[in-house]
């Protein structure tokens, strides 16, 4: 599997970032053999040799921008 974990090049986030949260861009490829991509969010407190629980949110495939998650227009 096709793989590759960066840091952010492009900070394109239109909600408040805490400083302390690294984060990373992250590409694979699926099953499906489709590139998927989105953003990685690391504890202030990361450490690699420890497991974490995750959340992971995804987008609307083949729907409106305004149904995102990340985007909120108050």
């Amino acid at each position: 599997m096709k793989y590759s974990v960066k840091p952010l090049a492009e900070d394109s986030r239109v909600f408040k970032v805490d400083p302390q949260i690294k984060v990373k861009s992250v590409r694979f490829q699926n099953r499906y053999d489709f590139m998927v991509a989105g953003n990685l969010y690391l504890p202030a407190d990361f450490d690699e040799s420890k497991k974490y629980a995750v959340i992971v949110i995804s987008g609307p495939f083949g729907a409106v921008n305004e149904q995102s998650s990340g985007l909120s227009k108050l």
